[in-house]
This record gives structure tokens, sequence and C-alpha cells, in this order.
């Protein structure tokens, strides 16, 4: 790819010229020249008529209303025409995507026309696509070329922050299907949220609206993606006022607005429309007093931007020296270039004079900077964006010349970093996790299979859902931290690592022995396998590199990745921590209740949670020989435990049939589930996914841990087999799954957080930064006594001062002196409180009746009466007098 010799190419059609040109300011060149006629018998003729040679084009074409058809020809001719005229990169920038809302086969016979436009434009040879706020987000996955869905919602949000008392507002969904549109904008906005049902009696007719949710004295805000014939906003605003609605106004991205549109808006009770130029509206703007219009121009021109630049490659920024000789490349006609005064920390526009013809001297040379990289910030934005997102003074206050250059560098470095920020603004993408959502009442996500999902995904993904037949009994499988690399171990002894994403078998091990478990190091290059009777350490080619004598018959294995610390738990009961980094075996702990069922690890502390077959869970940690908590979970052995990635809820199923949610925090039970059958396999996700395996089913509940859930998320049946293992893929939107036939791999919408830490966790790694991980892993290496259930403990700071700290202490003093004190004068008699002494006094009968006793005492008494002769007994009225016994 050369460097600093392709330029921008803007081209417009003849559908929305005005757009266009918006852009090509925003950008700061000119529109290609182009002539577009047509022909007597309505053909379209086309002439670029500048050189596209090596050039990166953009093509800006929109869908008017009345002429879809022909500016879609349009479009494909000019697409068609820069390809062969050997342009370097065609993007087709289309604001309104033709036939979005034939994106699927409703019913019989009916075509995808959004797949046939798809499949046009890239045999037209079109290599990049930009629209905005897509009918159907699947579209993107009927093209084979990479597509940039932009969003109006910034522009959105900040028109309503604007021009309205937002915090007396309420979004208003009108249908179901943009509950999703709307919700992100009340989040945004921190505005509470209601839906209108309706119910079409046919195509774009609404005959029946149902409001759910209180809109009483409320400033109503009606969002949708494209407002046709604009009954449903009509409707939906009179729903809206029959029930007390203060004011209501419509934000629409697309503003086709056919037929007696204006009419039915002006006729309406809706105070305002409010639509984006992605659809030229002129002519209807001078009908309809309502509409108001939001530009997006800026948007648009920042995609094309950012696209050309990275396609370009290094587009670092000039440096001072180069400003003064700066040239604009072919292509480029910069009017104006805008910089920062730093000691005024004033903005600055200065003409360009056109660049001079170079010489062949500097024809040979290569050039200094990226005079091709295009910015779209006018001074009101950048000032705006240093007051937003600037840090620190100016530096024109330090005396030193050397200082106050290195200071007037940094100071451009941030002034540039908050400019991206601004943009960041402008492109954010939708908000949340792309789960499924059903579109009507009835219809329910749970019955969504694999098959379906595959189909509606763009290519890329579908091929991440894949299965393995596998005969080696049970499968365990593990994916690496990066999740680039996954490792399966069977029952039977087959072990083998891949990266799962390119399909490339690491390596393949049959051991010839049981297989317990299986777990990843500290990276991808070494991993333990729990067989029979000892634990082996593997490297990446499979070598043997450390037999684990110590580990004996080990059920389960987890890693600690911060502390280097492997550890397991055998079937007897132990609980071992090794230090891989030293090999030194730091903890061995007896467990006690026996064999330990279940085993999981709190990643927010590390602590290690176990579970027994009397139904408890216990908490572990390598400083203490006991467990730090006990927690009665289910009435049964426990089977399978699983941990949120914040270490705050945990999710216990036992062989009762029965899964409790618990706080960990507060060691308390939030909610409780039954399954079918004993479940075997918990994990949860990093957005909070709750899959569950139990006899051949996977089950996943969505926010199953805060609130009770009524019904799952999705499911899957394995027809025949036995869930063994269970585990989310990071950063992705895949759940592994192994069986007692293979391993499946399960694509999951909403399952991953695409968001990483590069300086953690890269996916994306080179050979060498992998090695300096490593490194850097190490040096940062935590100490296992650091490992407590509160983490948060390790560095807080005492805030006491001096002469609280000495009254502490002095109160502490003074309590262990009066304490030692009443232990002398408790202890003072020397001996005879002893329990010895205490006994004999119990049994010497003072003060104590003992039963044993008082009977022995009678039986002597009564001997003795007996051995003298001495009746005292009464023998009746008639004898007492013969024996001296008086009547008392």
């Amino acid at each position: 790819m050369p460097d600093g010799t392709n330029s921008i190419k803007l081209i417009s059609g003849t559908s929305h010229p005005k757009l266009a040109e918006g852009i090509a300011d925003r950008l700061g060149i000119e529109l290609t020249k182009v002539k577009i006629r047509a022909t007597t018998n309505h053909e379209t003729s086309i002439a670029i008529q500048e050189s596209v040679r090596d050039e990166d084009v953009f093509i800006v074409q929109s869908t008017a209303p009345g002429s879809v058809n022909d500016g879609l020809m349009e479009l494909l001719i000019l697409v068609n025409a820069c390809k062969t005229a050997s342009a370097r990169r065609i993007t087709a920038v289309i604001p309104n995507f033709p036939y979005a809302r034939q994106d699927k086969k409703d019913k019989s016979r009916a075509p995808i026309s959004a797949k046939l436009i798809a499949n046009m434009l890239q045999v037209a040879g079109c290599n990049h696509v930009i629209t905005m706020d897509l009918h159907a987000s699947q579209i993107q996955g009927f093209f084979n070329v990479p597509v940039d869905n932009l969003y109006a919602e910034p522009s959105t949000l900040r028109w309503i922050r604007e021009n309205l008392d937002y915090r007396n507002a309420i979004i208003v969904s009108p249908d179901a299907g943009g509950a999703k549109r709307a919700t992100a904008i009340a989040d945004r906005l921190d505005l509470n949220f209601a839906l209108i049902h309706k119910e079409r009696s046919r195509p774009n007719e609404v005959s029946r609206m149902v409001l759910v949710g209180d809109v009483t004295d409320k400033i109503c805000v009606l969002v949708d993606d494209m407002a046709d014939t604009c009954g449903t906003l009509a409707k939906a605003a009179q729903t809206l006022k029959k029930h007390n609605a203060k004011e209501v106004i419509a934000i629409v991205t697309h503003a086709i607005l056919s037929g007696a549109a204006c009419e039915i808006i002006e006729k309406s009770e809706l105070s305002a429309v409010v639509v984006t130029n992605t659809v030229p509206h002129e002519d209807k703007k001078a009908r309809c007093k309502k509409l108001k219009t939001i530009d997006v121009a800026p948007t648009l021109a920042e995609a094309c931007r950012r696209t050309h630049n990275e396609y370009r490659g290094n587009w670092g920024k000039l440096r001072e020296d180069e400003r003064d000789n700066l040239s604009i490349a072919p292509g480029v006609k910069f009017s104006t270039i805008t910089t920062f005064d730093l000691n005024t920390n004033v903005t600055m526009s200065t003409a360009l004079k056109p660049a001079p013809k170079p010489t062949a001297a500097a024809a040979n040379s290569r050039p200094r900077g990226n005079p091709t990289s295009l910015s779209t910030k006018t001074p009101a934005e950048l000032q705006l964006a240093s007051e937003t997102y600037g840090r620190g003074q100016s530096a024109k206050t330090a005396k030193d010349k050397k200082l106050r250059g290195n200071l007037r560098k940094i100071e451009h470095r941030y002034k540039d970093a908050a400019a991206q920020a601004l943009d960041a603004e402008l492109l954010r993408p939708e908000s949340g996790p792309g789960f499924i959502e059903a579109e009507g009442e009835l219809e329910r996500t749970w019955k969504v299979d694999q098959k379906v999902v595959r189909e509606a995904v763009d290519v890329a993904t579908a091929q991440k859902g894949f299965e393995f037949k596998l005969p080696f009994g049970g499968y365990t499988a593990r994916y690496s931290r990066d999740g680039r690399d996954l490792l399966i171990g069977g029952r039977k002894g087959h072990v083998a690592t891949m990266d799962w994403r390119e399909g490339k078998l690491g390596m393949e091990l049959n051991l010839g022995e049981t297989v317990r478990d299986v777990a990843w190091l500290h990276n991808d290059h070494f991993f333990a396998v729990a067989q029979k009777k000892y634990t082996y350490i593997y490297d990446r080619q499979g070598v043997e590199v450390h037999c684990l004598k110590k580990h004996v018959e080990v059920s389960h294995m987890s890693f600690l990745p911060y502390h280097f610390l492997l550890a397991t738990v055998a079937t007897n009961g132990w609980l071992k921590y090794l230090d891989t980094s030293t090999g030194s075996m730091v903890a061995e702990i007896k467990t006690k209740p026996g064999s330990p069922t279940a085993m999981c690890q709190n990643k927010r502390n590390a602590i290690i949670n176990v579970g027994h077959s009397n139904g408890t869970v216990s908490l572990w940690s390598p400083n203490m020989q006991t467990p730090l908590v006990t927690m009665l979970t289910n009435k049964g052995p426990v089977r399978a435990l699983a941990i949120d990635r914040g270490g705050y809820y945990m999710a216990a199923a036992g062989a009762d049939s029965r899964m409790s949610i618990w706080d960990i925090r507060a060691r308390k039970e939030v909610h409780n589930y039954f399954t079918p059958t004993p479940a075997t396999e918990l994990t949860i996700s990093d957005t909070g996914l709750l899959a569950v395996g139990w006899g051949g089913h996977v089950s996943l509940w969505k926010d199953a841990l805060k609130m009770k859930a009524q019904s799952p998320y999705m499911h899957h049946h394995q027809e025949g087999t036995t869930i063994g293992s269970l585990e989310f893929c990071p950063f992705d939107d895949i759940l592994g799954v192994g069986h007692t036939d293979g391993f499946n791999s399960l694509i999951i919408p909403g399952a991953g957080e695409p968001n990483f830490d590069a300086l953690e966790i890269n996916p994306y790694a080179t050979k060498k930064s992998r090695q300096e991980g490593e490194v850097r892993m190490l040096l940062d290496k935590l100490r296992p006594d650091m490992i407590t259930e509160d983490p948060d403990f390790v560095g807080k700071i005492d805030l006491a001062s001096k002469e609280r700290k000495e009254e502490r202490t002095k109160e502490e003093d003074a309590k262990r002196i009066e304490e030692a004190a009443n232990k002398d004068e408790r202890f003072r008699m020397r001996g005879k409180n002893s329990a010895l002494r205490r006994m004999l006094r119990k049994k010497s009968g003072k003060n104590v009746r003992d039963e044993r006793r008082e009977k022995l005492e009678k039986m002597i008494a009564a001997r003795a009466e007996r051995r003298s002769g001495v009746v005292k007994k009464s023998l009746g009225p008639a004898l007492d007098r013969f024996t001296g016994l008086k009547k008392r």
C-alpha cells in the first residue's frame, strides 16, 4: 500500500446533493466533478471528469422518495464506473438504505429484497458501505464487505438537551420493535420509558393502539427510525393526548413522508416532527411548518474521515516544523487549516496556498507526515472539546525554554486526545449488549434455535458455531484468558488444544487413562491435566513438563492468574495451592466434609468456593486452615457452582434439583429455581447470562441473578448426551459445551463483553507483546497472603488523627490492665475453684439434691428400724393402740 500517495475523492449522486455538499464542506474538500444525465429512453449516463486511479472514493447517494429505483441504479453505475477506472477502494455512503423493510421472508413467495441490494452492490464493485439507522440490523449480515451502521442517537440526544425541558419528558416507542432504541435514549437521559402497542389491519395502516406507561403532564418524545405515511405517529400522538400528555414531539431518522404525510402531520396532535436530513425533504418542509431538521452531515463526514485515515495506515499528527511547508496532495483541496495557539489558547484558521509542483528530488523523497489526513472539526467544536475533555493549564509560565517546549508538545497531544474523545461521542455505538428481542407479545426468544441464529448473523459469526463429534467420553472444555485458544479433555484420555477461530489444531494427546479436569495456566503455552492418579503440566506442543506427585486424584482445578497459583481439590478432600512460578507448595488444607463435589473461583478476591456432599459450600483462602465461611445452600450434594465476574452473586445447584442464587456479600439466599433434573454444570457470562446444564439440555437465563426470571432467554438440546462442562468464551458471544459425544460451540447473542484492557488481556497481541506481558505479570504477581475475603481492605488508609490514635492506644492499654487485674482476683484462691474441688463440693450434699442419695438413705433407715424392732409405720386404727403410735 503506498504511503502518502492516494487521496480521497467524494462523489455525489443526484438524489441528495445538498447532503454531499455538507459532507464535503465538513471535510474541507471539493466534490469530484461528475456528469450525470438521462438519455431520451430514460437510461442513466455517467461520466467521471476527474481521475480516480489509486484513490479512496466515497460515493454519497441516498434514496429520495419517488425515485428509489433510479437512485439505486445510478449508485450501482457510479460504483462500477469507479471500479473500471482503477479506484483503490470504493465506499458507498447510503444514509437511507433502500428496501430496508424487506429484510425477511414474512410470507410465502416473498423476496428478501435487502439481500438482493447487498449482492448488487458487491457485484458492482463496492468495498465498503456506510449507512445510518438500518431498519433491521441483520441487513449487515447480508454483505461480505464491511458495513458501518451509524446511529443518529448522539445527534438526537443533543437536540433534546438543547431544545426541550427534558427533565419533565418521557421517551415513548410507537411500537414494540423500537423499544430497544427508545430505552437506549431514555437510559442516556435518565428518563422513564413508555411503549405503545399497535395492531395493523393491513400494511401502513394502524387499527388500534394500547399505551403501556404513565404520561400524565409529561412532554412525550416519540422515537422511530422512519416516517412514511405518518399514520402511526399521528395515532400515537392522539393516544398520548388522550392519556393527558402535556406535549407530543416526534423524532425520526429517515423522513420518507410519502403521500399525504405532510397534511396528516399538520392536522395531528404533534407539536413538532424532528427529522434528520438523510432523505431530502426541503419541498415538504415548505408545506409543513412542524418539520424541523437535524443535520447528520458531521456524523457522516467523521465516518468518512476515520475510514480514509485508518485505510491509509500511519496517519500521525504533523509536527510544528512541518506546518509551514505543508503541501496538499492532489485531490484533497483544503481551504483552511485549523490550529491552536498554545500560549493564548485561541483557535486560529490559516489559509493554505496551493502546493507547488514537486521537484524531482522531492518526488523521490518520502513525504514527512501525512498531508492527506482529514479534519472535520470547526474552531467552535475544538474549543468545546478542549473545555469538555481537556486537562491541565497553559505552559506559558515555564521559564526554561526546553521545559516549555516539552510542555507545549504534551499540550498538543492532550488537545488531539480531546478532539478524538468528542469524535467518539459523535460515533458512539448503540448502547448495551446485542440480545435477542421478541418482536411481539406471543414470540419467545427461547424458541430460537442455533440454526436460526446462524442464518441471521453475519458469515464470520456463523462460522463460530460448530460441533465436534468425538468418541472419548465426557468432555471438559476451557478457553484461554484472551479467548483465542480452546483446551478440551475427554474422560477416556483425549486432550487437545486449538485456535478455534482459525480452526487450527495446536496439539493432540491420547493419554490412555482417566482425565478428570483440564485448566490453562497463565497463558496459552502451558496447561494442567488432572489424570487418574497425578496431575501433569504440558506445554503447547504436548510435551510433559512436570508431574505434580503431591496432587493425587485431583477432581477439580482452578488457576489464579494474579497470584500464579494452581488450586486443586482431590477426591480425599485435600485442597492444595501450588505456586507455578516457583514450583513450591503454598498451602495444604483438609476440607473435612467428605469428598468435594464442585469447585469454582471468585475472580474478584481469588477465594476458592468448594461444594460438598452435605449440601454446604465453603470458602477457602490459603492463609487459613479453616473455612472463611460455610453456607448451607442445598438439601443434597452440591453438584455445580458459578460466581459472576463482579464476585457479588453465586449460583449453586444440587442433587435436590434446586438451584439457589446467593448474595455472597450478605451471605443470604436471594431466590431459587428448580430444574427438571439435577443440574450438572453452571457458568455465568461477563454480561450476566446464567447458563445451566441439566441432562442433555442447556438453558440460558437473562437477568436471573438480581431478580427471579420467569422464562429462559435461550435453550439448546443436545440429544442423547449428558452435559459435562459449560464455559463462555471471553470477549465473544460464544458458549462452549462439553458433553459425552464431543464439543459444541453455541452462538449466544449478548453473552460477550467486547471491551478489553489491552494492557492486561489482549486477544490480538503479537508474540513480542505476549512475552512482555508474561514478564509484567511475574513482576506484578501478588503474594498468597494477600488473598482475603474483602480485597478492598488491602491498601486502605487509616484516616484517624495522631491524637485519636494515642487516645485509642491508651484506652486499649487501660482495658488490658483491667482485664489482668480481674484475672488475678479471680485466681487468687490457688486451686480452691478447680474442677475437682467443684465436683467434690457437689457430691458433699450441700445445697444439692441427689435422688440416688436420698433413696439410699431411706433404705438404710428402714433397715435400722427393722433391726431395732420398732415399727413406726401405722398398722391401722385397731392395732395402733398396741404399738404406741398416736393419731396425728
